[in-house]
């Protein structure tokens, strides 16, 4: 697991919560600018763009990952 998924594991629903918060009280145009690049993705499968990218890296890899997520 990278730092990075690391640190996005540890992020509690208040912390979610005050996140959002903050976004909404940013103007309109900023709000949307924020939300387009915002995605969140928890479970034991990774978000289907990452899949894809495993997938490229090591054809069937996505397969078996499903397989391990649905298994967990």
């Amino acid at each position: 697991m990278s730092q990075l998924d690391n640190e996005l594991a540890d992020v509690s629903c208040d912390d979610i919560t005050e996140i959002l918060d903050t976004v909404q009280q940013m103007p309109d145009e900023r709000q949307e600018e924020v939300m387009i690049s915002l995605e969140m993705h928890y479970g034991p499968i990774p978000h289907p763009s990452i899949l894809g990218r495993y997938e490229e890296l090591n054809p069937g890899a996505a397969k078996l990952i499903i397989e391990n997520g649905v298994a967990e």
